[in-house]
Order: structure tokens, then C-alpha cells, then sequence
């Protein structure tokens, strides 16, 4: 690595300038200025896959969150351009600035969390309760708490609970073909392939959308016809603050999108980087807010897009691979334009071909987080309560059983899970 990339990758270090406890060390005019030597064949061509990723794995999910609680196809448009354009510039303000490629959108764990909440809430509950969320990610990057908040509640716990919340993603798939086989089998055929071949520039999921998309198209031949290309104008919602939804909504969601920063930062630590930490937490916290006006439940920094952009395959140098992180930004801010277009492709698929893609793209998401939640013994009880009782769907005092699954999982864990015994 060149002197220069070493100190690129690494300006959250000791002694860097500091707005408050955020890092304010930016280099965006060093950054524009290598825009066009950091824009090989390697880095478009994974700016593109990393780009397609983000088509096909979130927003099969969001349209189901949507669909769930019966929002609108206006509605759902909106939520669709609010989170591809704040992600966008989100990634944009972050990667230039600290010349690493840090990829941003829409959280796919808090969008499956919330295929099971949207539905108890109204949306301009769901629009308070992201507000609320995204000024909590504020004043944690102002005050230098962010580690300190991930370690409130056991990672177990939480895993425990992201698992049981979803469950049902799992259960979906295998009734949906059970019901339609030859609708939905193809698509879980070509995730089954893609899987296995492990290509790098055809995402598994993206090859089940494709197919999906082909075989209902196939099925009701005359139906693309109908969709409408347009510029998406997003609605703009007035809050509503309630108990219920901070309960409900913000205290998971913060959770969520807290320890999906966490992995993205570890991911990037893992390859080298050093990713200003205050500082992504405020850039959540900031363009949370403005997407949830638009009634989106926010951003964060994505692990698996990062680390693919910033693998060593992409360029021998670590501070030229942020070209990869450049280029998606690009295309998802493009993309946002077309949202509801996007929003008529999706009206056009079975719900069942919907609920099989958004299970496939959860599934690693799902053994991910039951392994973490049964892995140790500290918390072992914990984490399988939290499992069991986000996954009960039972609501308390109108409070959802995933916020349950936070309080009463670290209670019962506290008689149920012994400290392991000092060694003398």
C-alpha cells in the first residue's frame, strides 16, 4: 500500500480533527480530483453488481412491508425514492469524504423487521417513530456513545430477536410453493443455481427476481404493458409521536440499523479501512431523518456492499477502490427518479413470487442471526427467548412482541443464564 492510501484508510485515528466527537478530517477535493484514476474496468463493472444488489435484495422486502400494512402504491413509490435517494447521497457525502467505499441505503434487516410492525401502526406513526430514530442516531454521534449503546443489550438478545422476527420469511417460502409451484419454483431453481455457481456479478437473489419476474410475465402474457414510466415525486407526511410507535418502532430499528453500522465497520476494518465511526452514525442519524418525512424508516451503512467494493480484487490500491462506491451511488440516485416504476413492476408479480424472493434474500440474514444468538453460552437462554418471543406475534398493552423480546429475553436471562465462574 502507498503512504498516501495508508493515511487515507486511516483518518479516524488518534490525533485526527474532531467536530465534537464526530470525525471532521474530510478529503473531498483529494477525492474528486482521483474520481477518474479511481474509475477502472474493475471498479465500474462492481459499482454495477454492487448497484444490482441493491435493486434485488432490499426492495422485494419493502414492497411487502408495504403491501403488508396496505400503504398505497403512491405511498410505497415514496418510500422507494426516499431510501435510494438518501442512501445515495448518503454514500456519496461519506465515501468522497473519507475516500473509502462506504455503500449506504435502506437497512434489509429493518425492513424485514418491520413486515411484521408496519401493520400495528398507522404512517404517520411509522413516519414519528423513524424521525424519532434518526434524531437518536444525532445525538449518539455527538456524544461519542456509539459503543456504549450496541453494548446495552446483549448481541445475542438482539440476534435472538431479529431471528424470530424473521421467522415467518422462512415459513412464507415453503408455503408458497407448496400453493404454486410451478409459479414460484423456478425463481427458488435459479436461486438454488446461482448459489451454487457463486458468481460474483449475478447476486443469487437477483437471478430469482429475474426469473420470477420472466415466469409471471409468461403466465399473464400482455401484463408489462401496463406500466407506467414516470419521475417519481415523493409525498412529504406529517408525524404523529406516539408511545406505541417509539416502543413499537424506534427502540428495534435503533437496535437494527446500530448493528448493521457495526457489521459494515467491522467489514471494512477487516479489509484495512478505518471508517469514521461518529461519523456514520450522524450521516444515519441526518439522512434518516430527511427520509422519514418521506416516510421510509431510514438508512445505514451496508456490510455485505462495502465489503464486496472494497475487496482487494477491485484494486491493487486501498485508497482507489472507493471508484466502485462512486459509481453505485450514481446509479441508485438515478434510480431513485424511477421509483414508481419500480413500485408498477412489483404490482405486477403474484404475491407469492414476492414472499419467496424476499424469504430467499433473507435467508442468510435468518441462519446469520440464529447462529449468533445460540453461539455462546453466556446468553444462550436469552437469545432463544428473544427468538420465541418476537416470534409469538403477541402484542402487550399494544406494544408489539419484538419490543418484548428486548425487555423480557435480558430479564429472563439474568435467572436462566449463569455467569461463567471466575478461574482462580
Amino acid at each position: 500500500m502507498s503512504e498516501s492510501g495508508q493515511r487515507d484508510v486511516q483518518r479516524d485515528e488518534p490525533g485526527a480533527r474532531v467536530w465534537g466527537a464526530v470525525e471532521a478530517n474530510t478529503c473531498y477535493g483529494e477525492s474528486l480530483r482521483s474520481v477518474a484514476p479511481a474509475l477502472t474496468f474493475s471498479t465500474l463493472s462492481t459499482g454495477l453488481v454492487t448497484f444490482i444488489m441493491v435493486l434485488t435484495v432490499p426492495f422485494p422486502v419493502v414492497y411487502q412491508a408495504a403491501a403488508e400494512a396496505g400503504w398505497t402504491s403512491a405511498q410505497t413509490g415514496s418510500w422507494f425514492f426516499a431510501v435510494l435517494a438518501a442512501g445515495g447521497i448518503m454514500q456519496l457525502a461519506l465515501t468522497l469524504g473519507y475516500r473509502q467505499p462506504m455503500a449506504a441505503g435502506v437497512s434489509t434487516v429493518a425492513t424485514a423487521f418491520l413486515v411484521r410492525a408496519l401493520p400495528a401502526v398507522s404512517v404517520q406513526e411509522a413516519v414519528g417513530a423513524y424521525l424519532l430514530c434518526g434524531v437518536l442516531f444525532v445525538v449518539l454521534a455527538f456524544t461519542g456513545v456509539f459503543g456504549r449503546y450496541l453494548d446495552a443489550v446483549p448481541q445475542e438478545i438482539v440476534m435472538g430477536m431479529l431471528a424470530g422476527a424473521l421467522l415467518r420469511f422462512e415459513t412464507d417460502v415453503f408455503q408458497e410453493i407448496a400453493k404454486a409451484p410451478l409459479l414460484v419454483g423456478p425463481a427458488v431453481a435459479a436461486w438454488l443455481v446461482s448459489t451454487r455457481l457463486r458468481s460474483r456479478f449475478i447476486p443469487p437473489v437477483a437471478a430469482a427476481l429475474a426469473v420470477g419476474v420472466t415466469v409471471a410475465l409468461l403466465a399473464e402474457p400482455g401484463s408489462g404493458s401496463g406500466i407506467a414510466w414516470g419521475v417519481t415525486v415523493p409525498e412529504l407526511y406529517r408525524p404523529d409521536f406516539t408511545l406505541n410507535g417509539f416502543l413499537s418502532l424506534t427502540v428495534p430499528l435503533a437496535l437494527l440499523v446500530a448493528s448493521q453500522n457495526a457489521a459494515a465497520i467491522g467489514a471494512l476494518w477487516s479489509l484495512g479501512y478505518r471508517p469514521p465511526a461518529n461519523a456514520v452514525t450522524l450521516a444515519t442519524g441526518v439522512f434518516s431523518v430527511l427520509a422519514g418525512f418521506m416516510g421510509a424508516q431510514g438508512v445505514s451503512l451496508g456490510a455485505q456492499r462495502s465489503a464486496v467494493a472494497a475487496d482487494p480484487s477491485v484494486h491493487p490500491r486501498v485508497d482507489m477502490r472507493y471508484g466502485a462506491s462512486v459509481v453505485d451511488a450514481v446509479c441508485v440516485l438515478a434510480s431513485a427518479a424511477l421509483a414508481t416504476t419500480m413500485v408498477a413492476v412489483f404490482n405486477l408479480l403474484p404475491i407469492g413470487v414476492i414472499r419467496v424472493v424476499a424469504g430467499l434474500a433473507m435467508l442468510p440474514v435468518v441462519v446469520h442471526a440464529l447462529a449468533q444468538a445460540l453461539v455462546g453460552t453466556r446468553f444462550r437462554f436469552g437469545g432463544f427467548l428473544a427468538l420465541v418471543i418476537a416470534a409469538s406475534n403477541v402484542s402487550l398493552f399494544g406494544v408489539s412482541s419484538v419490543f418484548w423480546a428486548l425487555v423480557l429475553a435480558p430479564l429472563l436471562s439474568l435467572v436462566l443464564d449463569q455467569a461463567p465462574k471466575p478461574t482462580s
